[in-house]
């Protein structure tokens, strides 16, 4: 907790103020290099943390937004949104 500075929100504020303009925009093939490369580690150099051991082991990562599961033996990251009503006859 006290890491991330999770306990006063210092490092995801910055974070946030930092990557601010690039997280309005979809993401593109190559998000994850420009938001740890970009905004993560500007966040982590404004905080003095850049260099520090602890924070070199971490890395953010996103989850796919589309539909991606090939053989279905394997789906946690599947979440299912609707509104959706039961009735004996199935679903309506």
């Amino acid at each position: 907790k006290q890491y991330f500075l999770l306990a006063k929100g210092e490092f995801f504020q910055t974070f946030i103020e930092e990557g601010r303009s690039m997280m309005l925009l979809p993401p593109s093939q190559t998000a994850v290099n420009d938001i740890n490369d970009g905004p993560f580690m500007r966040a982590a150099m404004r905080l003095g943390l850049e260099d520090s051991p602890m924070f070199k082991k971490f890395k953010l990562t996103l989850k796919p937004s589309e539909f991606n599961f090939a053989d279905f033996k394997q789906i946690d990251d599947l979440s299912i949104l609707g509104n959706a009503t039961i009735t004996e006859r199935g679903y309506a």
